[in-house]
């Protein structure tokens, strides 16, 4: 059986958009790249949509501090 899927979705203009589907093994990796995509648009609200429909906020302050913690 496969893990279900992740999505994360991206929101800078009142819509929400989904950017990638994903295995929640690539967690760690997709944040990180959260961190480096809110750069250029820091008023960008992200998250990841579970596969049971929970959304999981991602501030630029969390993807900053993970970044930081994976790659010093």
């Amino acid at each position: 059986m496969t893990s279900p899927e992740l999505q994360l979705q991206v929101n800078t203009a009142g819509a929400w958009k989904n950017v990638v589907r994903f295995e929640p093994a690539r967690r760690p990796q997709v944040i990180e790249a959260v961190a480096i995509l809110s750069r250029p648009v820091p008023a960008a609200t992200w998250c990841i949509v579970h596969a049971d429909g929970r959304r999981e906020w991602i501030s630029n302050s969390l993807a900053a501090q993970f970044r930081d913690k994976v790659r010093p």
